[in-house]
């Protein structure tokens, strides 16, 4: 069952041209790939939409969303939500972390043994903390 789920990872960023590379590239080579990545500009204020746009040229799988002004992080979990496109759906802050190889995986095989996955609704209930562990800073 864990390799029909398509996912959809939504990834907030405001101000993280520095950080949003290395982020995303812990998302893009999961052993459990994503479907798609899509990342939120926030209104930033610096090149994160320039990067946005170069990983979007590198990866097929990458789609950026440009919002005209900052609206807070919620708004943009919110817009790339609307994006997004797949079964289902984790979010991730784009600021200072990396996943570790087979995070994305592992949480999944986690939530199905768990039975918090429902294919009618579309759901994966996967919490920030349990992404987080998954995480580390950089």
């Amino acid at each position: 069952m864990i390799d029909r789920i398509q996912i959809s990872v939504v990834i907030p960023a405001r101000n993280r041209a520095k950080t949003l590379p290395a982020c995303l590239d812990s998302v893009v080579r999961q052993t459990y790939p994503a479907a798609e990545v899509i990342v939120v500009d926030d209104g930033s204020r610096d090149l994160t939409w320039a990067v946005i746009g170069q990983l979007a040229t590198d990866d097929r799988r990458v789609k950026g969303v440009r919002l005209s002004r900052n609206f807070g992080h919620q708004a943009a979990i919110s817009a790339g939500l609307e994006h997004a496109g797949a079964d289902a759906v984790i979010t991730m802050d784009g600021e200072r972390r990396v996943l570790e190889r087979g995070a994305v995986e592992a949480e999944i095989r986690d939530t199905l043994k768990a039975n918090r996955y429902d294919p009618k609704a579309n759901i994966l209930v996967l919490t920030p903390a349990e992404v987080a562990s998954h995480a580390k800073q950089i």
